[in-house]
């Protein structure tokens, strides 16, 4: 079965329950888009977009980091008390718009 997340609504090749679901032929799905299939044990190919493997990795790296900073939040509480913590609306709108063009 081949399902292309990137465009939701889009055809499901799947055949009635019990029979193997069909593959979808290259006219129907945008492989350049695609990372490498992979097989399932029951023989079904699974095929995830390039972006949603860039998710994926980002994921994991995120699992390896501690929920919150304590250092950092020491630090910020800090320069509140003392009225030195400064917004920068500018950078936070460039990290904005990095994450949006990472996510594609």
């Amino acid at each position: 079965m081949v399902i292309n997340i990137n465009n939701l609504g889009s055809q499901i090749n799947s055949g009635p329950r019990g029979e193997k679901a069909e593959v979808a032929s290259s006219s129907e799905r945008n492989t350049a888009d695609l990372a490498p299939a992979a097989k399932t044990p029951d023989g079904n190919r699974v095929e995830f977009s390039n972006q949603a493997n860039t998710l994926q990795a980002a994921e994991e790296r995120i699992q390896g980091l501690p929920e919150v900073d304590s250092e950092r939040v020491a630090e910020v509480r800090a320069a509140i008390e003392k009225g030195e913590f400064n917004i920068d609306n500018q950078s936070i709108a460039d990290k904005m718009l990095a994450t949006d063009a990472l996510l594609g």
